[in-house]
C-alpha cells in the first residue's frame, strides 16, 4: 500500500458524485498555508483542527494560518449554487480550494482532501471534484446495552472514524445503560454512561458534524429492568413470557400499557433527554411481544392488541413532545399490517429494519411512501452473533436498503450494529460494513465493496503492507464458506458456543468438506498475520483482536470437523484451548470497553467449556 503516482486517480470513500483527473500535479509544500472564509463556527473550526492534527500525525503534513502569506488551501462555505452538505474541491497550479454550500459541506470537503493527501508522497494530481450526499441523514447506531458499554476513548475514536466517512448521525442504543438517578438496581452492574459523559459525547459529535440522537427503548426490551422485583409491577407479564421462537424468560420484557408505566417513562425522559442537543428521539418500541398477553389480556379481547400498542405509543410520543423532541420508532408493528400506518401521527418517522440479504425493503418502504409518511431504512453490519462478521450478507443487505431508500424517498439511512448474544464481535469487525453502508448512503451508484480492504488499510489502519485490511475483510467472509447460514447469525458462532447437546442440529446440512475448506481458508489468512503492519493509534488492539478472532473461528471449525468425522477428541487439550480463549477474550474486552457486562458475555463461552469435561 505504498504512495500513489501523481497520475493515478485517488481512492475515495464514499466516492464523489463527479470527479475529473486533470493533467499536471501540485507539489506538496512542507507547510500548507490556509485561508478561511469569514464567520467559521466553533464546530467548523474544531473540525479543521481535527483535520490538521490527524494529517500531522498520520502523514506529517503541517498547516498554518497566516494572512500575510499567499494561501495554498482556501476554504469557503457560502457557495449558493451547491446543495446542503455539498462541496467542490479543486487542485491546480494555484493550490487547493474547497467551496461549499454550508459548513457541513466544507467539513466533508476536508474529509475528502484528507483522503487524497494520505495517498500521495509529494505530488498531488490536478483534479476537479463536485460532491453531495444522496441521503441527507446518514446514521450509525451502536448497541451499548447488550453487555458491551465502550470506554469514552473508544466512543470518541469511533466518532472521528464515522465523521471521516461522512456519517452525520449517531445513536447509542440504550435500555438500561444510562446512570438514572434512583435506579442503580437496574444499571449497577452495567458500567453505564453518566449524564456528564453523554453531554461530552454530544459536544464531540457536534464538533464532527454528527448529531447524537437520543435512543432509549421505551416499551419493549425492558427485561433489564423488569427482572428486578422493584420494577416487576410495571411488566405486562410479571412472571415471564415465551417468545415466538420458543425461548422463555422468567421475567417480563415489555411494559404494561397502564398509567403507572407512563409515569415511570415520564421521569426517565425528564432526566435522559436534556443531555442531548438533537431535536430527535428514537423511542424504540420494537418487539413488544407481550402486548395483550398478560395484564391487558381482557382489554385486548375487547379491542385488539394493535389498539393497545398504538394507544400506548401515542402516549409515549406525547411525553417525548413535552421534551421538545421529534419522534423516531422501530416500524415492525406498523408493518405487521399495513393498515396500521393510518394509526400513526403524521410527524413520526418510522424506522424500517431488516438484516438479511433478501429483506423486503421495497415492499415495506412502499407502505410508508404510499401513505406519505416519513421513514428511515435500517440495514445492519451483520457483525453480531457471528464472531467475525458476515460481510457478504451485510453488503447485499446494505445495498438493498440504499436502493429502496432512493426508490421510495427515505429521509434517512441508519446502519445498525447490534450486540445480540453477548456482543462478541470486536470493533474492527464492523468497520468494513459500516464504511460500505456510509458509501451507499452517500452515493449508491458507485459501490466500493471490492475496495474495502484497501480503504481500511489506507484510511483506518494505515497499513502500507496492505495486510491488516485484507485479513479483516477475509475473515469476515469466512461465514460464506458454509452453505448453511442460520438467520441473524452464522454456524461458526453457534459451534463455538454450543453446550454440546445441539451440535448435531447445528451441523445438519453442513458437509465435512465445507468445514475442512473453511478451516484451510482461515489458516491461510492467519499465516499472513505476522506480516501486517498497521500504524494506527490502536494498532496493538487491532492485532490482538484479529489474532483472537482467528483463534475463535478455528476452534469452532475444528469442533465441527471433529463432530462430523466422529474423530477422537482430546478433551483435555480442547478444554485448555477454550480456557485460554476465555481469558484472552476478557483481557481483550477491557482494552476498549468497560467492565460491566463482561462476565455475562464470557459466560456464554463458559457454558461451552462445560461440554469439555
Amino acid at each position: 500500500m505504498g504512495k500513489k503516482a501523481s497520475n493515478t486517480p485517488p481512492l475515495l470513500a464514499p466516492e464523489p458524485q463527479k470527479m475529473q483527473l486533470n493533467s499536471g500535479h501540485w507539489i506538496l509544500p512542507e507547510t500548507i498555508v490556509v485561508a478561511l472564509d469569514k464567520g467559521f463556527s466553533t464546530s467548523l473550526n474544531a473540525g479543521l483542527e481535527v483535520f490538521r492534527n490527524e494529517l500531522k500525525e498520520s502523514a506529517e503534513i503541517s498547516f498554518v494560518f497566516d494572512e500575510k502569506l499567499q494561501a495554498q488551501l482556501s476554504i469557503c462555505h457560502s457557495e449558493s449554487d451547491l446543495p446542503g452538505q455539498g462541496y467542490r474541491l479543486e487542485i491546480d497550479g494555484g493550490g487547493i480550494s474547497i467551496s461549499a454550500g454550508d459548513e457541513a459541506g466544507a467539513f466533508y470537503g476536508l474529509q475528502t482532501l484528507r483522503q487524497i493527501l494520505l495517498q500521495y508522497a509529494n505530488e498531488i494530481p490536478f483534479l476537479s471534484l463536485e460532491d453531495w450526499p444522496e441521503i441527507a441523514e446518514r446514521g450509525f447506531m451502536l448497541d451499548i446495552s447488550r453487555c458491551k458499554v465502550p470506554k469514552m476513548e473508544t466512543l470518541l475514536d469511533l466518532i472521528r472514524l464515522l465523521a471521516s466517512f461522512k456519517i452525520n448521525q449517531l445513536q447509542l442504543y440504550t435500555e438500561h445503560t444510562f446512570a438514572f438517578t434512583n435506579h442503580e438496581i437496574a444499571w449497577g452492574d452495567a458500567s453505564p454512561l453518566t449524564a456528564e459523559e453523554v453531554r461530552e459525547i454530544d459536544d464531540y459529535c457536534r464538533q464532527h458534524f454528527i448529531e447524537l440522537v437520543p435512543n432509549l427503548n421505551s416499551f419493549g426490551h425492558f427485561e433489564r429492568w423488569l427482572r428486578h422485583p422493584e420494577y416487576k409491577h410495571l411488566a405486562e407479564c410479571p412472571d415471564g413470557f415465551t417468545l415466538p421462537n420458543g425461548k422463555s424468560f422468567p421475567w417480563g420484557r415489555t411494559l404494561h400499557t397502564g398509567p403507572e408505566s407512563l409515569r415511570f417513562l415520564e421521569k426517565l425522559f425528564e432526566e435522559f433527554l436534556p443531555n442531548f442537543s438533537s431535536p430527535r428521539f428514537n423511542i424504540g418500541c420494537d418487539e413488544t411481544w407481550e402486548v395483550g398477553q398478560g395484564k391487558s389480556r381482557a382489554a385486548a379481547e375487547k379491542t385488539n392488541d394493535g389498539e393497545l400498542y398504538f394507544g400506548f405509543l401515542q402516549q409515549i410520543t406525547g411525553l417525548a413532545r413535552k421534551n421538545g423532541k421529534q419522534i423516531q420508532f422501530w416500524a415492525d408493528w406498523v408493518l405487521h399490517d399495513p393498515e396500521n400506518i393510518k394509526r400513526l401521527e403524521n410527524d413520526i418517522t418510522g424506522i424500517i429494519w431488516g438484516y438479511e440479504a433478501d429483506h423486503p425493503f421495497d415492499e415495506q418502504c412502499e407502505v410508508f411512501a404510499r401513505a406519505g409518511r416519513k421513514f428511515y431504512v435500517a440495514p445492519g453490519t451483520s457483525s453480531w452473533s457471528s464472531i467475525s462478521g458476515r460481510l457478504d450478507n451485510a453488503v447485499q443487505n446494505l445495498a438493498s436498503a440504499a436502493e429502496s431508500a432512493a426508490k421510495f424517498g427515505a429521509s434517512g439511512y441508519l446502519i445498525t450494529d447490534w450486540g445480540d448474544g453477548g456482543h462478541f464481535q470486536f470493533q474492527p469487525v464492523s468497520y468494513a460494513p459500516a464504511i460500505f453502508g456510509a458509501s451507499q448512503a452517500w452515493n449508491r451508484e458507485k459501490p466500493n465493496a471490492a475496495k474495502l480492504a484497501e480503504i481500511l488499510n489506507r484510511f483506518v489502519f494505515f497499513d502500507n503492507s496492505g495486510i491488516t485490511g485484507k485479513l479483516w475483510v477475509g475473515v469476515a467472509r469466512a461465514a460464506g464458506k458454509l452453505k448453511k447460514s442460520p438467520p441473524n447469525s452464522n454456524s461458526f458462532k453457534k459451534l463455538l458456543f454450543s453446550d454440546g447437546t445441539d451440535l448435531d442440529d447445528i451441523l445438519d446440512g453442513i458437509e465435512l468438506d465445507e468445514l475442512t475448506a473453511a478451516c484451510s481458508y482461515l489458516l491461510q489468512l492467519e499465516a499472513e498475520l505476522p506480516s501486517a503492519r498497521p500504524t494506527c493509534r490502536d494498532r496493538e488492539k487491532v492485532l490482538v483482536e484479529l489474532r483472537l478472532t482467528f483463534a475463535m473461528m478455528l476452534h469452532a471449525a475444528r469442533r465441527g470437523i471433529a463432530r462430523i468425522s466422529r474423530s477422537t477428541v482430546d478433551f483435555t487439550q480442547r478444554r485448555r484451548e477454550m480456557i485460554l480463549l476465555i481469558h484472552q477474550f476478557e483481557e481483550c474486552w477491557l482494552t476498549r470497553n468497560r467492565h460491566g457486562g463482561l462476565h455475562e458475555s464470557s459466560n456464554y463461552l463458559r457454558q461451552a467449556l462445560k461440554s469439555y469435561q
